[in-house]
């Protein structure tokens, strides 16, 4: 458990001791209503949440950002209430540990120091002249930092206490997992029309009439709504606008971003504690001893949160830009001097400048430019047809003394494809939510366009004539037909080959397919052949109907890969387990501040935020 305790301590402390090499907190702090200096923002109980120690929470989490944000991104995506939170559960834990009277000696405390990676050499060993350096440029004596490793492990050991009991047996999970991956192999094959033994002759007119008679519900006409609209579209207007050279030139320039693209490149960082570190590191991968990924897993990072983004030189501080432009193909850059101490970066592809000269686009910007003007115009024409509608004037009156042209269309509820006014999403939500003797309104398209609808009337499903539909019956008839025919066909296979037969006796074509889980999808066969054939056991037949056949499929193997289901078992259980355990880590911190009391100095917080944010280039 000690053992457990020691890892967990010696991880959670080298983040917050990267933060705070990185950071340089000497002296950070705020400034006081009387205005003297603060040093806490926050508590809980009696532990204090400090300046110091938020800025290092807050720096570590903007880090992981890879790039620079404003306040107000950091506030939308809630950073600075993150931080708050997991800085009161700190404290809370804390005061939990002085209450509960809770020490770690001396002993302990140096085995954890010796262990931080951070502090070790090229060759894993502690290096007492690394650790002394990176103290004191962090503006810390070796005795506060020693104690703050203390209050961590005493924390460790509460946190360790209420997280690592949550254990499952991880029984529904296996079930699941069970189920999930199962396995099958299985033969089948396809039936149609020409497996029978004779053609369907077409049917009798007493056929025709029976099947008609006997599925009323399937030859009915659809919902339809007949409708009278009239709009104006803004290419109907667009002879009114002109467009000088002297605005295309003015719309180009105002686009820079769109022609004048600069230099790209897709750039990861990897800041260090000194520049010690950061050239030993580069030294390793010059030499080949280590990839720039062997330094993501060496220091803990994630490689999305070292990942910058495809960036232009200005994205970058000058010192980083110099380096990694510098390169002429993507490659190693650094170590230099960020924001965050100093970095090697990694360029991963290169995007060249590029540059759209204004006579390349100019139809472009002239149609652009035209379109929304001409936008503006059909906004223009509201009010006068407003007018037109408040006088009481008709959609057919409008459309004859305006540039609106109107038209009829009927809407019918088994139509999908639409041309026209009917095209617009828009034009058919009022199309069949308006009722009869509304009052036209004015309605947008999302194109820039407006109309009017006038519902006229409105035919209910319809049985239709035999006459009307006679052809689809008869298609319809031979489709059963064939369909009864088919089953009993494959009645017969399906007794054969639970007999022992084949479907290659029966001259069909068999296909095989092995190891299908039930999610799958087979080629040419029908989503529900899947779910009947793990209704079955090895051997079994079973037969469906599809669209356009009949099949039939024969189970031969049931795979159950028991070591893959017990190492995903094992792994969903630990993960709900961490889980869990989080979650109830959390609970105990929530508790603690409930009883223990929270104070919480907002005024200070919102200067460490704004102090930290601003800048944060390279």
């Amino acid at each position: 458990m000690m053992r457990s305790m020691r890892a967990k301590g010696n991880r959670s402390l080298a983040l917050i001791l990267v933060g705070l090499l990185i950071v340089g907190l000497a002296g950070f702090g705020v400034g006081g209503l009387g205005g003297g200096r603060i040093s806490t923002v926050a508590s809980v109980g009696d532990a204090p949440v400090t300046v110091n120690a938020y800025a290092r929470t807050l720096n570590q989490r903007l880090q992981q950002m890879g790039r620079a944000l404003s306040t107000s991104e950091a506030e939308e995506i809630g950073i600075f209430r993150d931080v708050l939170r997991l800085s009161l559960d700190i404290a809370a834990v804390s005061n939990e540990a002085i209450q509960s009277g809770i020490s770690v000696g001396d002993e302990f405390v140096l085995d954890s120091l010796m262990e931080i990676s951070g502090f070790q050499g090229i060759d894993g060993n502690f290096d007492q002249a690394a650790y002394e350096f990176a103290i004191e440029r962090a503006g810390l004596t070796t005795a506060e930092f020693e104690e703050d490793l203390r209050d961590e492990l005493r924390r460790g050991i509460i946190r360790d206490a209420v997280a690592l009991g949550v254990h499952s047996s991880g029984a529904l999970s296996e079930a699941i997992l069970r189920y999930e991956r199962e396995r099958r192999d299985f033969e089948w094959a396809k039936l149609t029309e020409s497996n029978l033994d004779s053609a369907v002759e077409s049917p009798s007119e007493s056929q025709i009439e029976a099947h008609y008679s006997a599925h009323p519900d399937e030859y009915v006409s659809p919902l339809t709504r007949s409708l009278t609209y009239s709009w104006l579209r803004p290419d109907m207007l667009i002879d009114e606008v002109e467009v000088t050279d002297a605005e295309l030139q003015e719309e180009y320039d105002a686009q820079p971003e769109r022609f004048d693209i600069p230099e790209m490149r897709a750039v990861e960082r990897i800041a260090f504690e000194t520049e010690q570190v950061a050239a030993d590191a580069r030294t390793r991968l010059d030499s080949g001893a280590a990839s720039f990924d062997d330094i993501f897993v060496e220091r803990g990072i994630e490689p999305g949160d070292a990942y910058l983004g495809m960036v232009a030189r200005d994205d970058l501080s000058a010192d980083a830009a110099e380096a990694v432009f510098a390169l002429d193909q993507p490659g190693i850059a650094g170590p230099v001097e960020s924001v965050f101490g100093p970095a090697l970066f990694r360029v991963g592809s290169i995007q060249n400048a590029i540059t759209t000269p204004i006579v390349d686009v100019r139809d472009e910007l002239r149609a652009e430019l035209a379109m929304g003007r001409a936008i503006s115009l059909v906004s223009e024409r509201v009010s006068e047809i407003d007018d037109l509608l408040a006088s009481g004037a008709t959609i057919e009156e409008i459309t004859a003394e305006t540039e609106l042209e109107g038209g009829r269309l009927d809407l019918s509820e088994l139509v999908t494809s639409h041309q026209g006014i009917a095209a617009h999403q828009e034009f058919r939500d009022a199309a069949w939510s308006i009722e009869s003797g509304n009052f036209p309104e004015i309605l947008d398209l999302a194109d820039g366009s407006i109309f009017m609808v006038r519902l006229d009337s409105v035919r209910e499903p319809a049985p239709l004539p035999l006459f009307a539909v006679r052809d689809d019956v008869v298609d319809d008839w031979k489709s059963q037909v064939v369909m009864d025919r088919l089953s009993e066909v494959a009645g017969r296979i399906k007794s054969s080959l639970a007999g022992g037969g084949t479907l290659e006796e029966h001259g069909l074509d068999a296909r095989t397919e092995t190891g299908v889980v039930r999610n799958a999808a087979v080629v040419g066969a029908p989503r529900h052949l899947i779910a009947e054939v793990f209704s079955l056991g090895i051997g079994e037949v079973t037969t469906v109907e599809g669209d356009d056949g009949m099949y039939l499929a024969r189970l031969s193997e049931i795979r159950i890969p028991e070591s893959e289901i017990e190492e995903a078992a094992t792994r969903s259980r630990e993960r709900n387990d961490r889980v869990r355990g989080s979650d109830m880590f959390q609970l105990y911190t929530t508790a603690v501040e409930s009883s223990a009391g929270v104070s919480i100095n907002q005024t200070a917080i919102n200067q460490i935020n704004t102090q930290l944010v601003i800048g944060g280039d390279g």
